[in-house]
C-alpha cells in the first residue's frame, strides 16, 4: 500500500537494499514510518483510498462493499501524512 502514496520513495528504498547500500536503504524506511504507521489503522482498503484522495491522487466515491472512514481515522491519517510530508 505504501508504493500507492509514496512509489518513488519506495523504488529509491528497493533499488538501495538491493544494491546492498543498507544504511540509505534504512534511511528512506525510517523516512517512510509514519506512512507505515498512518496506513494500517485500519485494516480495510478503504484506507488507501482516502489516502491517495487525501494526497489528491484520486477522488470519487468508494465502492458499495468499501466502509466509510470514520473522521477520526481520517484525523490519524492525516496526521501520518503531515508528518512524512
Amino acid at each position: 500500500m505504501i508504493a500507492n502514496v509514496e512509489p518513488g520513495l519506495m523504488v529509491k528504498m528497493s533499488d538501495h537494499f538491493c544494491e546492498g547500500v543498507l544504511e540509505e536503504a534504512l534511511d528512506f524506511h525510517y523516512a517512510l514510518s509514519p506512512l507505515y504507521q498512518g496506513l494500517f489503522i485500519d485494516p480495510h482498503l478503504i484506507l488507501v483510498k482516502k489516502t491517495v484522495s487525501l494526497c489528491g491522487m484520486a477522488e470519487g466515491p468508494v465502492s458499495d462493499d468499501l466502509h466509510v472512514m470514520d473522521g477520526g481515522k481520517t484525523s490519524m491519517l492525516q496526521e501520518a501524512l503531515d508528518t512524512h510530508a
